[in-house]
């Protein structure tokens, strides 16, 4: 097992002599990668002093320590290439989206957050691994961290009020109620994966629902914190945002909705609006008094 025997069997072809070191087994990938490095060192060393020797052939080392140390190293390396991806994507994303670049820095910074509290709770208080799976799940998971904080940003960005106060309010109404439903929905859905042979869909499980729970608390704790800060209160560039009520001839409206059931009255329309030309007719029918026929706005907003 140890030496081989050139094909004629006249001498010796090879030979492998074993170390025993008080390296552990479970030593980090870092420390690990720098006692490699000192072998190969030695190893250099070794080679130069025998170069001259035609008998002897080139030395090298292996060892599974190695191995590991240097897949966990390159696995440590993409993932976090990856991470800063996937965020520098939904950076640009959300930019794009909502017109404001901003808002988009807080979502980043909320999603962040989401991503370091999962990683500290799984690796540092529940001890598991890092491994392929668990940088796969993190990848996975950090798409669906998006969520939660992007509805919350996004009806701030519509609401109409004209102090941070007030728009973090309406946008806690309009969002808060059907952000926990999404939540408690998502988080009973993964119970029964903790029942199955499989450890991989007991971690997976496991992994949504923290990343689901810390989604929903920092969305409307941490990230309502940062817009009622540094929360923006005007646009980059134009985009179409709701109007308020109270700029609205209501009478007028009552008027359109008994008597229009077809588009073609657009004047009659534009003078319903009055002084807010650009205001979309999805939003007239919600300025509609519930009476009366509303089939021709209807079908406008088709």
């Amino acid at each position: 097992r140890d030496f081989g025997f050139s094909e004629d069997g006249a001498h010796v072809a090879w030979f492998r002599v074993r170390f025993i070191t008080d390296i552990p087994n479970r030593i980090g990938s870092e420390d690990a990668m720098s006692w490699s490095r000192r072998w190969d060192d030695f190893i250099d060393e070794f080679n130069k002093a025998f170069e001259q020797e035609p008998s002897v052939s080139k030395v090298f080392h292996s060892s599974r320590l190695w191995v590991r140390a240097e897949f966990e190293t390159r696995l440590i390396s993409a993932t976090l290439s990856g991470s800063l991806i996937c965020l520098i994507s939904t950076f640009v994303a959300i930019s794009v989206f909502l017109g404001h670049p901003v808002l988009a820095m807080l979502l980043t910074a909320s999603v962040m957050c989401i991503i370091t509290c999962l990683a500290g709770i799984v690796f540092g208080l529940i001890g598991w691994p890092f491994g392929a799976i668990e940088a796969l799940e993190l990848l996975i998971v950090l798409g669906l961290s998006v969520d939660y904080s992007l509805h919350t940003v996004e009806a701030y960005n519509r609401s109409a009020a004209t102090q941070r106060f007030l728009r973090i309010r309406d946008a806690l109404q309009r969002t808060g109620g059907a952000l926990f439903g999404a939540a408690a929905t998502s988080v009973l859905a993964c119970p029964p994966l903790l029942f199955c042979a499989i450890s991989v869909f007991h971690q997976f499980a496991a992994i949504i629902m923290l990343n689901v729970t810390l989604s929903l608390l920092l969305s409307l704790g941490f990230l309502v914190a940062l817009l009622a800060i540094f929360g923006p209160m005007q646009q980059c560039w134009p985009q179409r945002r709701r109007v308020p009520p109270a700029e609205v001839d209501t009478q007028k409206l009552s008027r359109l909705s008994d008597g229009v059931d077809s588009p073609s009255d657009s004047p009659l329309r534009e003078q319903a609006l009055g002084t807010r030309p650009d205001m979309d007719s999805c939003d007239l029918e919600n300025h509609l008094p519930s009476k009366g026929p509303t089939m021709g706005v209807k079908r406008w907003c088709e």
